[in-house]
């Protein structure tokens, strides 16, 4: 007859524990890190405060004069005639803001996006 080993309890939940605080760290160190949120521009419609912040829903508080009344502001370049011009999007409920713009100056829709320099960057 083959005797079977008695196995101790409690060395079978503390190996069930190392397991499972192993699998934890990986899990959390495999996992993508939180990403922040993207810095976009926007304009105070009161004061004209140009700005870069997080992105969130306008209108926003300006940091300049207080008021909540800064909305988010995308420059544009046409590709054909190369005017470059801007559109304000005062809120996400605003039809133009879901629609592609066209140059003002030529009518073409190829335009790209101008990407600004934040003025404490500039030189």
């Amino acid at each position: 007859m083959v005797e079977q080993k008695k196995q101790n309890p409690l060395a079978i939940i503390g190996l069930i524990l190392i397991i499972v605080v192993c699998v934890g760290f990986m899990i959390k160190t495999l996992m993508p890190k939180k990403y922040p949120r993207s810095i976009v521009n926007y304009v105070c419609e009161n004061c004209d405060a140009r700005f870069r912040a997080e992105y969130q829903t306008p209108p926003i508080k300006c940091p300049e004069c207080g008021e909540k009344k800064a909305v988010r502001v995308i420059k544009y370049q046409c590709e054909k005639c190369k005017h470059i011009f801007e559109r304000r999007i005062r809120s996400m409920d605003d039809k133009m803001a879901m629609e592609m713009p066209k140059c003002p100056k030529c009518g073409s829709d190829m335009l790209m996006h101008v990407r600004e320099v934040p003025a404490e960057k500039a030189k």
